[in-house]
């Protein structure tokens, strides 16, 4: 089964770069993970749609980390190849968290007006913002000393592509 795919190109390679700057800019982006989001972001092939690392002991929740990342026809074939079986090797054998890596086709979202609240981030504001093809990385549960080797692992892996 072929699936449809919709790639990065030049275009949308310079507008989700200047998407993740304004999201650090506006402290969108936990500082944990703004350098590891710019160091992936300079792959000519990769481009880095939307994370997360959460830290909340506050409130007794699991640690979650994710990245949504977009990529080019180029990059492709290193992903999936190279890429995603690294993770699900590194990953699926630690039996105290969860793991998953997985393709999500691109849709269109429905788009919010602008507020002070979310500060025009692209990502709410733009419907055709997720109609690209995305790989998924995301890790639950763990501890804080897995997810920022997961986040050391993504940098240095993705930042190859």
């Amino acid at each position: 089964m072929t699936t449809h795919r919709i790639y990065l190109n030049e275009s949308s390679k310079k507008y989700y770069a200047n998407c993740l700057i304004e999201e650090i800019e506006f402290n969108n982006i936990d500082n944990d993970i703004a350098e590891h989001l710019l160091s992936i972001s300079k792959s000519n092939n990769l481009r880095p749609l939307f994370s997360k690392k959460s830290k909340d002991s506050i409130h007794k929740r699991d640690f979650h980390s994710f990245l949504q990342i977009a990529f080019t026809k180029e990059g492709e074939k290193k992903l999936f190849n190279h890429i995603k079986p690294f993770f699900e090797s590194q990953y699926n054998v630690i039996k105290e968290v969860l793991f998953n890596c997985y393709e999500r086709k691109p849709y269109i979202n429905i788009s919010r007006n602008v507020t002070v609240y979310n500060n025009g981030a692209k990502w709410l504001v733009d419907a055709e913002y997720f109609n690209v093809s995305q790989l998924i990385f995301e890790l639950k549960k763990g501890n804080k000393a897995l997810h920022d080797e997961f986040w050391n692992e993504l940098n240095n892996k993705l930042s190859l592509v």
